[in-house]
């Protein structure tokens, strides 16, 4: 869902800074319920790189 997407989304964000400054951050800016979803969506993107990084066919290939 959208939703999902979005916690996705900012996931990329957050794993590009600083984690924990993002979370300490996050944690001023935003209820738990929304800091818990963009940390599962970074925790998603890290799983989708690891199976996706070393594919024969490059990167991303098996999401396609």
């Amino acid at each position: 869902g959208a939703s999902l997407q979005m916690a996705r989304l900012c996931g990329a964000v957050l794993v590009s800074v600083d984690f924990q400054d993002a979370d300490l951050l996050l944690a001023d800016l935003t209820g738990a319920d929304l800091r818990g979803a963009l940390l599962l969506g970074a925790n998603m993107m890290w799983a989708d790189l690891s199976k996706t990084e070393f594919d024969d066919n490059g990167f991303g290939a098996s999401s396609q």
